[in-house]
């Protein structure tokens, strides 16, 4: 038979006819028991290898099935499986809807920031904690931090109504950056300053889906600098959003507005736009405004009345009052952000969420945030005044279904800041930065046969700190940074009882190229044991984080105090008239700076002692940037020159100089009263020869001078120290390894309680320190004996009786006097002595271009840092409505030390060894209410600027009640009382004192 091509297409449809009678469709939807789509879940039938995974909407369709009757299974991580019997017959494609029970959401909760993917939180291989976001608008905290703050291992630290800091298992402080925080997988970090502050960049509450807190080592995916762990805060879709308006009003002026509109454009595109305005009276700081009122309160910082705003320079006098944008007065302006108090903060945010559906497999989401706000910070230099500050966000996240057997995920967002008008309270310095950073990561998952699953991917952060010197100082044109990620992850499940999950991440930047590394890996192993009879996990984990040198401790270059020993600490303005007027300013200036790529090095004499530098230089015509060796006759003889009157003067001013000058005066009244009878005038003769001779010890210490000179060299807390041992060079800053070995168990103990328990050794190599002084103040020491010989010389010459009666009168015992029958060595050795205290040099970095000032780094020590710790959490559910939860942490130390180069360093973990939390919550449809407790023992913190000091324990109880208005759909009231009894207390060293705050909101769902 001859076929021709009518024959051909009439085969080709008997054939696809057959084909499309035994290999029909099974088509549906996949839908939670609240109606939500859910996207991934896998749908099987049941005795065939045939299955697909849902679609974004939901919807998947599986094909290659002859006519049959077919059981179809839905399952979807945190969700009861749902199946249906479905019959294919006639060559009919067949549909069906499952809908899934999630059942108890508090037993099943869902998290995907342990493994980078979704897993039930029982089976996560590390310590996690989640929120929905039900709970939190349950709760109406004033911020996110307030509710997250109170976990276990969660290290809380409230400086203000709404300011805080927040890290996981010891190492807090101000302005810290320790945890990672992600919104949507956007790093909240700000470019330079690297601190979470979560108070501006977090959502609010009614659009998180859900906060998910992992401790200890964190996944590859969220980069290095995850080394306690991450805050990832997942917002809603806008696709599950509708309208909504609200308001919050509270004690001290609190209020907060709020607005958002949800549409969606069509099936596959949907947006969110809100805003937010809040603004309230802060906790008044009453910081003082004197050194003499700070010493007296036991610490140096304060906040002066009058300020003057500059920018400083790399040049001397390291100040520039012209260029700042403020015009004030050479004595100063007032200090009105911190003099008028109370504060009022002020933040207003602008947000927008749009997610597209392409198609079926795909979801593409741009978020946009931009916030203008007006704070007071406290950082680790003192309290900083953000003034109209904006800050911008903008992410653009592509996710897609089936690329490569798996599903691929690609990120990019950028963070700009622009602040133009910020400047310290501590000394008016004006704060610069319009800063930015860009980051895109690419991640593919690829689920494997037999239990596996492999995940890669890689990132690039690149960050351009531009703060025209105010921060970086010196290093403000070798300070960007780009940083290079690549990372996996195995999991192997060995049947439902073992699975094993290995990571790792290798990291490569420019810093590390330029300090000779080659790069840096972080791996972390973990084992979970799933035992057939026990509802939960036991889990082994050990991991690696990489801590790599952040801005500050590179590049970080700033003033903390101007004119701080002389004009602040004595009183004494050399360049005032009544000191001499002089043309440059002596005065020490207090800075603190990163290492950058060199590490710290000191310029030393011919036998390694350091030498130092003198703002004094200018008086002998050279510059401030000079070194001189210890013993240089020529500035000690300039020096006490100029010291020698100036500490005279302060002894005759001082208490003991008076009281002496009342006896002097007296003894010398009596003796005139006896000699000539003239008892009424006594009294006066006696105060004119006390005044004479004061005068002409001034005289004395204005013209006599030590034979020979040497210099001793002091701390900050005028301790003498050897310059050999305390100052030796220090290499340049490397990355820090954080080691964590965990043992848990999560999972359920009953039918309606929940346990957690974490045991953990944390082992730190190369830990940075805060700033600490790495200056030596330099004095001048006179030679004792030379002095006396010097001063008997100048008595015998000088024809003055009355002044060698003063001099001598130090030889008497009430005066402290050895007796010996000349008081020239009491008064040589008191003089001296104050001499001695007059710094008048700095043993300074060679990295600091600022002459003979003092300055603050970081150090990097070479001893381990080790520490334990327990968290435990319980939560009990007796009813559908009720929860009840308790947690307790507990730190092996709440201060380590350490020996590093032979000088002991102290590590304080800015808090405290035992912690407790608490609460209880009902929750039904149309009302909530509930109670938590917050316990905390008293510890030992770092402030800021070099301060430190005790924080006493304390407790707070707060309680919250919400109900939903049967009388007008879609209306709620809120009420929240935090610390209902009103402990007034403080939780950082020179924070504010805190009580009770009441607030009440209404919203409304339109």
């Amino acid at each position: 038979m001859k076929l021709n091509k009518a024959s051909f297409q009439y085969m080709f449809a008997l054939l696809f006819s057959v084909a499309t009678l035994f290999a029909q469709n099974i088509t549906g939807t996949v839908n939670g028991d609240d109606g939500s789509a859910l996207a991934g879940a896998n749908v099987a039938v049941e005795g065939t290898d045939t299955g697909a995974s849902s679609n974004q909407d939901g919807s998947f369709s599986i094909s290659g099935l002859s006519d049959g009757t077919y059981t179809v299974t839905a399952s979807y991580i945190g969700y009861e499986d749902a199946s249906a019997v479905v019959t294919i017959s006639g060559g009919q494609a067949s549909s069906v809807n499952l809908t899934l029970d999630r059942g108890d959401i508090r037993l099943n909760q869902v998290v995907v920031s342990a493994s980078l993917k979704k897993e039930l939180v029982t089976e996560a291989p590390a310590s996690v904690t989640v929120f929905g976001g039900e709970e939190l608008e349950a709760r109406s905290a004033t911020t996110l931090t307030d509710v997250i703050g109170n976990q276990a291992g969660v290290e809380y630290m409230k400086t203000g109504l709404e300011s805080s800091n927040l890290s996981l298992r010891g190492f807090n402080g101000v302005f810290s950056g320790a945890i990672h925080a992600v919104v949507d997988n956007r790093w909240t970090r700000a470019p330079v300053v690297n601190a979470q502050l979560l108070q501006f960049f977090a959502p609010d509450d009614s659009d998180v889906d859900r906060v998910e807190l992992v401790r200890g080592p964190a996944s590859p995916m969220y980069g290095p600098d995850t080394q306690q762990g991450v805050i990832s805060l997942f917002t809603k879709s806008p696709f599950n959003q509708g309208n909504r308006v609200a308001i919050t009003v509270g004690d001290r002026n609190f209020m907060k507005i709020y607005g958002r509109v949800a549409h969606q454009w069509g099936a596959r595109a949907a947006t969110r736009v809100s805003f937010s305005h809040r603004s309230f009276d802060d906790w008044e700081s009453n910081m003082p405004r004197s050194l003499a009122e700070a010493q007296a309160q036991g610490h140096s910082y304060y906040e002066p009345e009058l300020i003057r705003r500059g920018l400083q320079t790399t040049s001397y006098p390291f100040i520039d009052y012209a260029s700042s944008g403020y015009d004030d007065p050479v004595g100063g302006a007032p200090n009105s952000a911190t003099a008028d108090e109370p504060f009022s903060p002020e933040a207003t945010v602008f947000e927008t969420k749009t997610e597209f559906r392409p198609d079926l497999k795909s979801n593409l989401t741009i978020n946009t945030r931009m916030a203008n706000l007006s704070a007071i910070e406290m950082t680790g230099v003192g309290r900083q005044f953000a003034d109209d500050v904006d800050l911008m966000q903008f992410q653009l996240a592509y996710f897609r279904q089936d690329v490569l057997g798996g599903d691929l995920y690609l990120n990019f967002f950028t963070n700009i800041n622009d602040q133009k008008t910020t400047y310290s309270l501590v000394n008016g310095n004006v704060v610069y930065d319009e800063s930015s950073n860009r980051a895109f990561q690419l991640q593919h998952t690829v689920p494997m046969k037999n239990g596996q699953t492999i995940i890669w991917g890689l990132d690039y952060l690149d960050r351009t700190p531009e703060t025209k010197g105010t921060i970086n100082g010196k290093n403000e044109d070798d300070d960007n940074f780009d940083n290079l990620g690549v990372y996996y992850s195995y999991e192997k499940k060995f049947s439902d009882v073992f699975k094993f999950v290995g990571t790792g991440r290798f990291d490569q930047n420019n810093y590390l190229d330029a300090i000779g590394t080659s790069g840096v890996f972080a791996p972390k192993l973990a084992f979970v044991w799933s035992p057939s009879d026990v509802r939960g996990n036991f889990r082994l984990t050990y991991g690696e984080n990489i801590d790599l040198p952040g801005n500050f401790p590179k590049n970080l270059d700033i003033a903390v105090y101007r004119d701080f020993v002389y004009k602040q600490g004595l009183g004494i303005d050399f360049q005032s008239p009544a000191f001499g007027g002089l043309p440059f300013n002596p005065d020490i200036q207090v800075k603190a700076m990163g290492s950058t790529t060199t590490g710290w090095t000191y310029d030393r004499d011919a036998n390694g002692v350091p030498t130092y530098r003198s703002n004094w230089s200018p008086a002998l015509g050279l510059d401030v940037n000079t070194n001189y060796a210890m013993g240089n006759s020529t500035m000690n003889a300039a020096a006490f020159g100029v010291w020698s009157p100036v500490m005279m003067g302060a002894i005759l001013q001082s208490a003991a100089g008076q009281g002496y000058n009342a006896a002097f005066a007296a003894q010398v009244g009596a003796a005139y009263a006896a000699a000539t009878g003239d008892v009424a005038g006594a009294a006066a003769y006696g105060a004119a020869q006390a005044g004479a001779a004061a005068q002409a010890v001034m005289a004395l210490a204005g013209s006599v001078s030590p034979s020979a000179y040497s210099n001793i060299v002091i701390d900050e807390t005028f301790s003498i120290v050897n310059p050999l041992t305390q100052y030796p060079d220090f290499p340049a800053t490397k990355e820090t390894t954080w080691a964590q070995t965990e043992f848990g168990y999560k999972g359920q103990v009953s039918d309606n309680m929940t346990l957690s328990v974490d045991v953990y050794d944390l082992v730190i190599s190369d830990y940075v320190t805060n700033l600490q002084n790495i200056s030596g103040m330099v004095t001048v020491l006179g030679d004792g004996g030379s002095y006396v010989g010097n001063v008997l010389t100048y008595l015998a010459t000088a024809g003055d009786a009355n002044l060698v009666n003063w001099i001598n009168g130090w030889d008497a015992a009430a005066a402290g006097g050895n007796g010996n029958g000349t008081g020239a060595d009491e008064f040589a050795g008191l003089l001296l002595g104050q001499v001695a205290q007059a710094p008048i040099g700095m043993i300074a970095p060679e990295q600091s271009p600022y002459g003979g000032n003092l300055i603050y780094g970081y150090k990097q020590l070479t001893e381990d840092l080790n520490l334990q710790g327990l968290e435990v959490s319980m939560n009990y559910f007796p009813s559908a409505e009720w929860t009840f939860s308790m947690n307790m942490s507990l730190l092996s130390d709440s201060s380590l030390t350490v020996d590093f180069e032979g000088v002991e360093q102290f590590v304080n973990m800015n808090t405290p060894k035992f912690k407790l939390g608490g609460g209880m919550q009902y929750a039904s449809q149309d009302l909530s209410y509930g109670m938590t407790l917050r316990y905390q023992d008293s510890y030992f913190a770092d402030g800021f600027s070099g301060t430190s000091g005790n924080v006493d324990g304390f407790y707070t109880v707060g309680v919250n009640a919400k109900w939903n208005l049967e009388a007008v759909d879609g209306l709620s009231v809120g009420l929240s009382i935090d610390n209902i009894t009103d402990v007034v207390h403080r939780e950082t060293f020179l924070g504010p004192e805190m009580g009770r705050f009441t607030s009440l909101s209404l919203g409304y769902d339109l």
